[in-house]
């Protein structure tokens, strides 16, 4: 076997699939080189062996075409051996679409210059509608041309796809691809920002009607991200191979890359009920809101939201935040054998306010509390999180004394006290936070990793994760905020994000539902989920590409603040995961997937990685 050789090509142009190999055309960087073919049977490891490619054009006099001023090389096959090639050339102000044939991949013959069309297209490959070839064309829209030569296109400046402001293509897209399947034409596009930064899009379009689109991808099926995530890039086409789809793109080196995209990343119709890949949907229960304020007690007239839970014994013990008319929040509890309904519902608080830091001493000051009120109150305890660990449930939560900053605070129980109501049994409340610093969002990883706790918890806008020796904290000593997880810039949470309950041990990982804002859609809270590696929590597996849980209902939108729906809490019972959120700052709600099957697909959100083309 030969080894990989190092040198690679220059000046990418395209990509195209035929007799089973793709071939890349290219132009070396050796001055007056001409363009140039190679070949691979997999689609990643490429002849070193190159063959000349011409490009003439169209008349008599058999002159070349100056490919130096081609961009958007585009390939199709429109026939047993017939390939038909679309590029852009830029000369100075003045762009057009070029259109050339091939039988064999190495002789090229123009059969037009379409100064009507300026921007890149494709042709559907192996498609005519109504004894016409179709091409999706476009850079800032994608729009659609008709042509029953190939020579003249009959042009429609009607958009059909456009860049959608809450989405992962919200400032420019263009066509990459486009092939006919059973469902019907799909369209491959690049979306991009004015930083070039790209990622993958698709759309499907009715065989019968080119113009009407049947569906969308939410999400990216790939986005630029890893140790390229910075790098300008050229895409070179997208081709299938073997029933795999490939991208190429090449840096600003002259490397080569290659794209293996997921088989899920369209919904089938033979597949009723299935989603795109990485969009993952949990069922809220219809007994939301499950927990709700009661009059007749005081402590929780107002509020009873953003509820942690744990399972013990077979039960599940749901621990909310209560606010009543002292705007003094305190947890409440309620008891549930199926994880929804519930048989009992304690009388007083399990936990309140009793330090000068969390407002159990002093009376708040309601005029200075509003600056970091949250949920309709100003002070106590707020949106806990609990987790067992070794025998003893530790709580964290949002200390608040309505004047100073708010921030994470910890006491603990043993189970058996808890479960006996003798909560005289929680240990003093020790702040673990930095002083002068808003962090909230805390919880512990239920058991060691390396010897050591793990803690997560949040200064805006990213996660922050500690690893700490000791859960006994002295009231001097802080987290030192090692590590974070970042918003994720175009996507849905790319504003700020928080994590949720105490991350679940799985087979495939830490699942840790966490909730987020994205600058598309400011003041909306929603909730995702991400997969985090067993023995590296720092490190992120996967992330949901879109919410697992939006603020859609009634009860999510009617309260102390619309468009919140807030984590804090997780269980797994008879392998049902069930996530308990806060609603609009006010109820106590539910919602559940069967965990196999949620934890499947948001691996298939995980996205490919680009990989180095080889040349043998």
């Amino acid at each position: 076997m030969l080894a990989p050789r190092r040198t690679s090509p220059k000046k990418g142009l395209g990509a195209v699939a035929a007799q089973g190999k793709v071939f890349i055309f290219y132009v070396p960087g050796k001055p007056g080189s001409g363009p140039r073919m190679t070949s691979s049977s997999n689609g990643h490891r490429f002849s070193f062996r190159s063959q000349k490619v011409s490009f003439f054009r169209k008349g008599l006099f058999r002159k070349k075409i100056d490919i130096s001023t081609c961009q958007n090389f585009n390939f199709s096959k429109i026939g047993k051996n017939k390939y038909f090639l679309l590029c852009q050339q830029v000369r100075g102000k003045e762009k057009k679409l070029i259109g050339m044939t091939s039988q064999n991949l190495v002789k090229w013959k123009e059969v037009g210059s379409f100064f009507n069309l300026k921007e890149p297209g494709v042709i559907v490959s192996n498609f005519q509608y109504d004894d016409q070839r179709v091409m999706y064309w476009g850079e800032k829209s994608i729009k659609i041309a008709f042509s029953s030569d190939l020579k003249k296109w009959s042009v429609s400046r009607k958009s059909l796809l456009k860049p959608r402001k809450s989405k992962f293509d919200n400032e420019f897209i263009k066509p990459a691809a486009s092939f006919l399947r059973p469902e019907g034409i799909i369209l491959f596009y690049y979306a991009y920002n004015k930083k070039g930064k790209y990622s993958l899009g698709a759309a499907l379009f009715s065989k019968n009607d080119p113009k009407k689109i049947l569906w969308r991808s939410k999400v990216p099926i790939w986005k630029q991200s890893g140790e390229l995530k910075n790098e300008p890039l050229k895409s070179l086409g997208l081709v299938a191979l073997k029933g795999k789809l490939i991208s190429y793109w090449e840096d600003s080196k002259g490397e080569f890359f290659s794209l293996t995209l997921p088989r899920v990343w369209y919904p089938r119709k033979e597949e009723k009920g299935e989603k795109e890949g990485g969009e993952i949907k949990m069922k809220k229960s219809r007994k939301n809101p499950i927990v709700k304020p009661r009059r007749d007690n005081e402590w929780e007239r107002d509020g009873t939201f953003n509820p942690t839970a744990v399972r013990k014994q077979g039960k599940t013990y749901v621990l909310y935040r209560a606010l009543g008319p002292n705007f003094l929040s305190s947890v409440g509890c309620a008891v549930s054998s199926d994880g929804t309904n519930f048989e009992e519902r304690w009388g007083e608080p399990v936990y309140k306010a009793r330090e000068s830091f969390e407002g159990g001493v002093n009376p708040v000051d309601i005029r200075e509390a509003v600056k970091y009120m949250s949920g309709g109150g100003c002070g106590g305890c707020e949106d806990a999180r609990i987790v067992e660990i070794e025998g003893r449930y530790y709580l964290t939560y949002v200390a608040y004394d309505g004047a100073n900053p708010p921030r994470v605070a910890i006491s603990s129980i043993s189970v058996e006290d808890f479960l006996n109501k003798r909560f005289q049994n929680w240990t003093k409340p020790v702040l673990i936070t930095r002083p002068g610093v808003v962090d909230k969002n805390a919880c512990i990883l239920p058991e060691k990793v390396n010897g050591k706790y793990v803690i997560f918890h949040r200064i805006y806008p990213n996660i922050l994760i500690d690893y700490v020796d000791s859960l006994d904290f002295d009231g001097k000593t802080f987290l030192k905020n090692e590590f974070y997880i970042p918003p994720r810039p175009l996507m849905w949470d790319s504003k700020k994000i928080g994590v949720g309950p105490s991350p679940i041990k799985t087979s495939e990982g830490w699942l840790a539902i966490y909730q987020a804002v994205g600058r598309q859609d400011p003041g909306r809270y929603k909730i995702g989920a991400m997969l985090l590696d067993l023995k590296d929590p720092t490190k992120v597996i996967c992330r949901s590409g879109e919410p697992i849980i939006e603020p859609e209902e009634w009860y999510e939108n009617e309260g102390h603040k619309a468009g919140v729906v807030y984590p804090c809490g997780a269980v797994v019972k008879d392998n049902d995961l069930y996530v308990y959120y806060g609603g609009a700052d006010k109820f106590s709600c539910v919602a559940t997937i069967d965990l196999t099957e949620f934890l499947k697909q948001l691996l298939s959100s995980n996205a490919p990685k680009l990989k180095k083309v080889v040349f043998v």
